[in-house]
């Protein structure tokens, strides 16, 4: 997947979110995993944007907006060669995750 300036902004959003969402957990290792995520893209490093997008649909399915299968086949569409289907699943999660945000704010 060719991660675009677009993605890569919306994917910044989603590491600063869940780093301070993971910040008042008892398990600190997620806290230092999403950290760590943060500092990389700060630095322009590569970064797994995969486990980020998953991080988010994790989210995204305890809160309720999807179910477990829901998820999994956005993430078969992340692994596909076709960019029209990285596209359709970007898309899902943004609008998903606008709606979270709506509904109940930002972390």
């Amino acid at each position: 997947m060719e991660v675009t300036r677009k993605i890569s902004n919306f994917l910044k959003k989603i590491v600063e979110e869940h780093f301070e969402i993971t910040k008042h957990i008892a398990n600190q290792n997620l806290n230092y995993l999403w950290y760590i995520h943060k500092e990389n893209i700060k630095k322009n490093q590569k970064y797994p944007f995969m486990l980020i997008f998953c991080g988010e649909l994790g989210l995204l399915v305890e809160m309720g907006y999807l179910k477990t299968q829901e998820a999994d086949n956005i993430i078969k569409m992340l692994h596909s060669h076709d960019t029209d289907n990285h596209f359709v699943a970007f898309l899902t999660i943004k609008t998903l995750r606008n709606q979270r945000i709506k509904d109940h704010g930002e972390f």
